[in-house]
């Protein structure tokens, strides 16, 4: 799996921290959530080798993103989640350039007590992401 992780976005409940490095620092209750993390839910979006309503072929996506936005967007969505869920930890990456056919583009990780409240909480998080997080795809033509 490929990711360019210029848009990511981590959120803890003892510490928040957003990178455009790709560099993730994860401490604060770190040690005390893995004793009662029950779910570790992993979400990655890859990139089809189609596009559009017509499925035409494509080679790769671009993505474009209007990154200050778009960092402060993933960080209210993770952090969201995490008080609406009461999740133990949020983890956002999203691509942004070129991604082929095949690669990710998008890794959504969430860490909670049950499986229940992450899944929710991952399908609100992706909902999210696409309604308000300025991040653009342009097809690239096979």
């Amino acid at each position: 799996m490929t990711l360019t992780p210029n848009v990511d976005a981590t959120s803890e409940t003892a510490q928040t921290t957003t990178s455009t490095t790709g560099t993730t620092s994860t401490t604060g209750t770190q040690s005390t959530t893995r004793n009662e993390t029950g779910a570790i839910l992993t979400f990655v979006g890859t990139v089809r080798g189609t596009e559009g309503e017509t499925q035409v072929p494509i080679a790769a996506l671009h993505y474009e993103a209007y990154e200050p936005m778009a960092q402060r967007e993933l960080h209210a969505i993770a952090a969201a989640a995490i008080e609406r869920h009461g999740l133990q930890s949020v983890r956002i990456i999203h691509s942004t350039g070129r991604v082929a056919v095949g690669e990710a583009s998008i890794l959504i990780e969430v860490r909670s007590r049950h499986r229940a409240e992450g899944l929710r909480a991952m399908a609100e998080m992706l909902d999210g992401l696409k309604e308000r997080v300025p991040i653009w795809k342009s097809p690239v033509s096979s």
